[in-house]
């Protein structure tokens, strides 16, 4: 499992400005949370309150640059999962 260390260093290359990498980890981030979520249901609970914080913030740096609709779509998913 690696989804922690993708969303942080997400987290990181944002915070430095590196916008390209920062939107490649929180995608891989998010794809293993999911893949957690189908297959450790014990953790289900857990994964998903995490991914949707990871959607989130992932939205929030998609808004910033520009990206309206992907982010739209993402705040979405998140919705979903509450």
């Amino acid at each position: 499992e690696y989804a922690y260390t993708y969303e942080w260093r997400a987290i990181s290359n944002e915070m430095a400005g590196d916008d390209e990498p920062a939107l490649q980890d929180f995608s891989t981030a998010e794809e293993s949370m999911k893949l957690a979520i189908k297959d450790l249901p014990v953790m289900k609970a857990t994964y998903t309150k995490r991914l949707i914080y990871a959607y989130r913030l992932h939205a929030a740096l998609l808004q910033r640059l520009g990206k309206s609709v992907q982010a739209k779509a993402l705040e979405e998913q998140a919705q979903k999962l509450q």
